[in-house]
């Protein structure tokens, strides 16, 4: 069923009074002229509301009540997504938007009917998003702060007829003709205890946001479908609780990965699993604790302070890190393209900083299979090089740029 709102024109009408309406983060304005009575403003009104090619308008009707001329009527798409409506007038008019139809849709957590219980899940209960493919869009607002036992996401929970299987909203929605910054919840909100997403063998859903809050959440991750949103990771998670714990074996998946989104992890754990090597990325705002690492690739767009690397492919953006304890050995790959401090730096395996804007190493020992790779000499080695069990023709592929000078001490 459409939303349905009461855009009720009412006060005494004055020329150059303001009557604006605001749908989403787009608001039109009409300004009564001298002679406008209330029934000339809705009829104006109605006309602009009517004409508009914004997007959050333009996906609506909006027509004058036939049976009551100061009121103009507003009738949301069919497809029952919940339009959010203010209205306002300055001096002495009134304009009001009240809500007279409740939307109903099969994309809605909110209703009852959509959950297979009949019934909305509460406090304690274990949730499944399973075996459909019902997209869940809308009311995604509707469990924030909810502790619910476990949260599940399976891999059957896929594109199929009746959707795509995705649960949470695009940034921007561009299912009109013209489309606009989302301004209704993008990610489903809850609180649970545990959260594990991509067991089963289906192909599972291409965007999952989650926004776990203040809650503590162990988080594990298996697999994910294949992303729907260009430059985007399948999985999107946010949650600030300093405990929050993420081990992630499988899939496609960004920790605080928008821009101003900010999540704290004491512990993220990344590996290849059973479904194949993990795409990881931590996000600007995402305060990782200790990064653990044997598989997967992962893109820290801010360092974890503690770093201990047994496989896989890292890349540090940018950031500080007290400790980086990489022994992936030669096959290893770790790169920091950032401006910060390395307090500790201990590996195995090559170090690339070629791409470096600057950054100090405070100290650094490279034994079998490690060594530092700096063309450019950006690197500020604060107490030096330390070549632990190696000698110099141990590691002909070190690069320390051109124009240096050695200085060779026993340890």
């Amino acid at each position: 069923m459409a939303d349905g709102w009461t855009i009720a024109v009412s006060g005494t009408a004055a020329a150059g009074q303001d009557y604006t309406v605001t749908i989403g983060l787009n608001a039109l304005t009409y300004a009564a002229v001298a002679g406008d009575t209330n029934a000339t403003i809705a009829s104006n009104l109605q006309a602009l509301l009517a004409a508009s090619t914004w997007g959050e308008f333009a996906a609506n009707t909006f027509v004058v009540s036939a049976t009551v001329a100061t009121d103009v009527l507003l009738t949301g798409p069919k497809s029952g997504e919940p339009i959010a409506v203010t209205a306002a007038a300055t001096g002495t008019g009134s304009l009001t938007a009240t809500r007279t139809t409740t939307p109903s849709s099969p994309n809605s957590v909110k209703l009852a009917v959509n959950w297979d219980t009949g019934v909305l899940p509460t406090t304690g209960d274990d949730v499944f998003f399973d075996h459909g493919s019902y997209d869940a869009l809308w009311d995604l607002d509707t469990f924030a702060g909810v502790v619910f036992n476990s949260l599940t996401i399976t891999q059957n929970f896929e594109s199929g007829d009746t959707g795509n299987g995705t649960l949470g909203l695009p940034e921007v929605n561009e299912t009109g003709a013209n489309k606009f910054v989302e301004y209704r919840p993008t990610a489903f909100q809850c609180a649970p205890t545990t959260c594990t997403i991509g067991e089963g063998s289906g192909s599972g859903s291409g965007r999952l946001k989650l926004d776990f809050g203040s809650a503590q959440v162990a988080l594990a991750v298996h697999a994910t479908g294949s992303a729907l949103d260009p430059d985007l990771e399948t999985l999107l998670v946010t949650g600030s609780h300093v405990a929050n714990a993420a081990v992630l074996t499988g899939g496609s998946v960004a920790l605080a990965g928008l821009g101003g989104q900010a999540s704290t992890f004491a512990t993220v754990q990344v590996a290849d699993g059973a479904a194949g090597s993990p795409l990881v990325r931590l996000g600007a705002g995402c305060a990782t604790t200790t990064l653990t690492m044997d598989g997967g690739t992962v893109t820290a767009e801010s360092a974890p302070a503690t770093i201990n690397k047994t496989g896989g492919t890292l890349t540090i953006l940018a950031g500080n890190i007290t400790t980086a304890n990489l022994r992936s050995g030669a096959g290893g790959t770790t790169a920091y393209q950032g401006s910060g401090t390395l307090t500790t730096l201990s590996s195995t395996e090559p170090v690339d900083f070629t791409e470096a804007n600057h950054p100090t190493v405070a100290n650094a020992t490279f034994s079998a299979g490690g060594y530092p790779i700096d063309p450019l000499r950006q690197v500020t080695w604060t107490n030096g090089v330390i070549l632990s069990q190696m000698g110099l023709a141990d590691v002909p592929s070190m690069n320390l740029g051109k124009n240096v000078k050695l200085v060779i001490t026993n340890l």
